[in-house]
């Protein structure tokens, strides 16, 4: 293999707005199981399925990739688990209208904060085209 050929179904980061001949965003596209036997050999139902002959590629918009496997004893991540939040919400009790003498009454006030690292935004795409990778 030259150092320009790329595996099917391997992952690159690209910082292009496009994605170049032969290989597809990684934005959870459906594909044709026939038409993509090996890329479908490779990635499966993994990333979801739609019907038979249709399955999805991994979707890394808005996510950061992590090694499947075990994490802690009898933890896993599965190929193709999306889990995390972007979002979270708190509950946080505010002071209502304060009278002297009288009793503070509080409501409760949903607040959303953001919890995302500091990123930088760049396009993932996955090669549909290339060597089919040797098992070892």
């Amino acid at each position: 293999m030259n150092n320009d050929e790329q595996f099917i179904g391997e992952i690159r980061m690209f910082s292009g707005d496009f994605a170049p001949k032969g290989w597809a965003f990684c934005n959870g596209a459906q594909f044709d199981t026939k038409k993509n036997t090996f890329l479908f050999s490779l990635l499966g139902y993994h990333f979801g399925d739609v019907s038979q002959r249709i399955a999805r590629l991994p979707d890394l918009r808005s996510r950061v990739p992590i090694n499947y496997g075990e994490i802690k004893r009898s933890e896993y991540y599965e190929v193709g688990t999306s889990m995390g939040t972007e979002k979270a919400s708190a509950s946080k009790s505010m002071p209502g209208h304060y009278k002297a003498g009288a009793p503070t009454q509080f409501k409760a006030a949903e607040v959303n904060h953001s919890i995302i690292q500091p990123v930088l935004a760049v396009n993932f795409i996955i090669a549909l085209e290339g060597v089919y990778p040797p098992r070892p």
